[in-house]
């Protein structure tokens, strides 16, 4: 690591940086120029911008990668078993050489991601819910940094100080698709974990593509009965396992803990409290309770956060906000703003993602959320997201730590389209390049 990204490491939230853009540049320009002989798509970018180095924020904004950059690979090449292909895909976008590695014996997704393991690649996955995942690689500088990352950042969220000695439950599996075997890296040591089987990537592309096959009237009876047993199979075992996690949780709830999981298995473990007669509020108040993401189509009632909060109590309970091709999160401080660390480069663009738009006279811009991670070296840390937000530039936050800082109103594009769909310009011309790039590979 060099003794730039040295110092933009240590930088905490409560530490003021006069010249914090400054040296976030000059991170930024090594990435481009060390990455760029690598990596096929950011060379391509970046000659077609005709950008030599990277000396001001506005030069960065034609370098970012769209979202969905990480799943531009042709779903042909999984559903067919071109394992060969979709490595040779991700080495567009990819600082790894990946396409190197004999994949001649892989059977499905899963033994794909095993092989790239066993050479020392490790891939990010998203959760795929919508039947088809982005893949990032990251190396092992890259998990160091975002331990770091990770610790410093409970100096933002309020009440809680730095959990790393306390008792840690993670209700989620250790191996599935956010994280895969990468999991075990950012845990803390000891943690209790709701389950130790691995989820397959290879099984829930197989119920995306039943569901489709559903929706277009094509599926037959015996793929939905067997998908609709495998996921009652799947839930059963893991409800299983939450009481077993559950009673570990319960019994410790008179000291500080540290419980992080979907919203959706925090209102499963509520649910078991109550039928076990858990008290309301009965957990120590200097826990900490990290619920991410959604509910993942379990159905609540209205008030479900309501009840949330009453049956876990006065406890530190601070959202994040993040994604997986950006691999670091922002934790919202006791102002209920998310905080960006200084690892992050934000820049706020048009709707189409093309523009850098400029703060008004309150420090405070609306637009498209996107970042540089720069910590990563796996991949290209600049990804402009699908989120709309608010952004106040303002140096220090009402909470008093410095910014920038993101309200909380985040909302998709695609939730403000009447089609409901994102149009993002950039994701089509990276798109089209990517696939452009591995047509040799295809004839």
């Amino acid at each position: 690591m060099s003794s730039t990204i040295d110092t933009l490491a240590s930088i905490r939230s409560q530490d003021e940086v006069d010249d914090l853009t400054q040296l976030q540049l000059r991170v930024a320009h090594e990435r481009l120029v060390t990455q760029r002989s690598s990596m096929r798509a950011l060379d391509y970018r970046a000659n077609e911008a005709g950008i030599e180095s990277i000396d001001s924020v506005e030069n960065l904004v034609p370098l970012l990668f769209a979202h969905s950059t990480y799943k531009t690979y042709p779903e042909s090449f999984i559903e067919q078993g071109k394992w060969s292909l979709l490595s040779t895909w991700l080495d567009t976008v990819s600082t790894c050489e990946v396409s190197k590695i004999d994949m001649s014996d892989v059977v499905d997704l899963d033994a794909w991601i095993d092989r790239l393991a066993e050479a020392g690649i490790t891939i990010i996955a998203s959760s795929g819910t919508s039947g088809k995942h982005s893949f990032i690689t990251l190396n092992e500088s890259d998990f160091e940094r975002l331990r770091v990352a990770q610790s410093q950042m409970w100096d933002i969220a309020p009440g809680i100080g730095h959990p790393d000695s306390r008792p840690f439950a993670y209700l989620g599996p250790l191996s599935a698709p956010p994280l895969l075997g990468a999991r075990r890296r950012m845990l803390p040591s000891g943690a209790d974990v709701l389950t130790n089987e691995r989820v397959r990537l290879a099984e829930n592309v197989e119920f995306a593509r039943v569901r489709n096959a559903v929706a277009n009237g094509t599926a037959s009876p015996s793929e939905v009965k067997h998908m609709e047993s495998r996921i009652k199979e799947r839930s059963d075992g893991l409800l299983s396992e939450l009481k077993v996690i559950a009673d570990k949780i319960f019994a410790r709830r008179d000291v500080p803990q540290t419980i992080s999981g979907m919203v959706g298995m925090f209102w499963r473990l509520m649910e078991l409290g109550k039928e076990e007669g858990i008290p309301e509020g009965s957990f120590h108040p200097e826990s900490l309770m990290l619920m991410n993401g959604g509910l993942k189509g379990l159905v609540v009632p209205d008030d479900f956060q309501e009840q949330l909060d009453r049956f876990f109590g006065n406890v530190s309970s601070p959202k994040m906000y993040g994604m997986t091709e950006l691999s670091s999160q922002m934790v919202m401080c006791e102002a209920r703003k998310y905080h960006v660390p200084a690892e992050l480069l934000p820049l706020i663009l048009d709707e189409s993602g093309e523009h850098l738009l400029t703060p008004g006279e309150d420090r405070k811009v609306k637009g498209r959320f996107a970042a540089f991670n720069l910590l990563i070296e796996g991949h290209w840390g600049g990804v402009i997201s699908g989120d709309q937000v608010t952004a106040d530039f303002s140096p220090f936050c009402e909470c008093g730590l410095r910014g920038p800082v993101i309200e909380e109103n985040v909302i998709r594009y695609s939730e403000l389209s009447v089609a409901g769909d994102d149009k993002l310009t950039c994701g089509g011309t990276m798109e089209q390049y990517i696939r452009g790039s591995i047509e040799p590979e295809l004839a």
